[in-house]
């Protein structure tokens, strides 16, 4: 939910590291320098710290608080998937669901969809905003292809091809992560 305070403090932290890091470090560039202690690299090892302590508290919350007559988020419905995997015996076999599991699980979803789908409908709409001419056929395709009172789906935005096109241009000017994350 927009107005969960948890959320509200996750996106902040997001917006304060990702602000800090927009332009990249030479570590991109140079990944042997990944291993140099910097300023920059004080400052990820901090967020990475309090996002991990965020995560394993809202974790912690979720496991006590579960009720399998109550799934109503992506954190139970992985706890549910634990425990039919435990009631099947599977992890007898090796397949469980372990803390750094679900941190990881959590941190990818928040960061690859989240994060930058955020991202991009922002500058959508810096760029609609600066060219309202753009603004005006893109409303006017979605009103005469999919109607003021319906919704826009995967299946029917084949109907919207300028409103792609728009998001498209979004992605090539600015790319929700222009230097992505240092990786092996």
């Amino acid at each position: 939910e927009i107005n969960d305070p948890v959320f509200k403090k996750l996106t902040g932290m997001i917006d304060d590291i990702t602000g800090k890091f927009t332009s990249g470090t030479l570590a991109d560039l140079f990944p042997v320098l990944s291993f140099i202690p910097t300023h920059f690299r004080s400052l990820l090892l901090k967020f990475n710290d309090n996002l991990q302590a965020m995560i394993g508290k809202e974790w912690d919350e979720h496991k006590e608080n579960f009720d399998e007559a109550d799934v109503r988020d992506l954190t139970y419905y992985i706890i549910q998937a634990n425990e039919e995997m435990k009631a099947k015996g599977m992890e007898e076999s090796g397949v469980k669901m372990t803390d750094i599991n679900f941190h990881l699980i959590v941190s990818n979803m928040f960061f690859a969809g989240t994060d930058t789908s955020r991202n991009t409908l922002h500058w959508t709409i810096l760029f609609l905003a600066a060219h309202p001419e753009v603004q005006k056929r893109a409303q006017k395709e979605i009103d005469e292809k999919i109607g003021r009172n319906s919704r826009i789906t995967t299946t029917n935005r084949v109907n919207i091809p300028y409103c792609e096109a728009i998001l498209y241009e979004t992605l090539r000017m600015r790319s929700p992560a222009p230097l992505a994350l240092p990786h092996q």
